[in-house]
């Protein structure tokens, strides 16, 4: 196993388009692919990928089903005044019959937009890294998309039309309200 920079997997996907051949030699350091003809070296980045399937659970007890496309423009646009890494909330609510996105900033104000939704699970508040979120829904397959959520605090998944696409997202930690 190897871990490659992000730049050149990007690469190697530029060239190899929807089909092709490749083949590689793999070094100590590093790895030289051969597509059609053009070669692409790059080192490797060391260290052990994180084992990831050990922050999976077995299930989630609160699942959003909607729209990828629309829960992907919510929370681009939501997203825009969450400014030095402020989160975007997401307010899952069973009596709603959805979702409810907000993200504030002291100096550019507030935006909130209610989404309408299939949501199994109790009422429960998680916060995202906007951009991180954004990312995993672009990269899921299909018309619909599945967010599932344990609680605020533990990571959350979000899965494409089919099981084959699962993308890690760790919730931001929100402040305890006062008073």
């Amino acid at each position: 196993s190897a871990i490659l920079p992000i730049k050149a997997v990007q690469e190697l996907m530029r060239n190899l388009g929807d089909e092709g051949t490749v083949s590689f030699v793999l070094g100590a350091n590093q790895v030289l692919f051969d597509i059609d003809g053009i070669l692409i070296a790059t080192r490797l980045i060391e260290g052990e990928f994180p084992n990831f399937r050990q922050l999976l659970p077995e299930g989630y007890s609160n699942r959003l089903t909607m729209s990828r496309q629309r829960l992907m423009e919510a929370v681009r646009r939501v997203g825009l005044l969450a400014r030095d890494n402020t989160p975007v909330k997401l307010e899952f609510n069973p009596a709603l019959g959805g979702v409810v996105l907000s993200s504030s900033s002291p100096d550019l104000g507030q935006a909130h937009e209610a989404i309408e939704a299939q949501y199994e699970g109790e009422e429960i508040t998680v916060a995202f890294n906007p951009n991180y979120l954004a990312d995993g829904l672009a990269a899921a397959t299909g018309d619909n998309v599945r967010v599932e959520v344990r609680d605020g605090l533990k990571p959350g998944v979000v899965k494409g039309d089919n099981d084959e696409f699962t993308y890690l997202v760790m919730p931001v930690r929100l402040p305890a309200p006062v008073g």
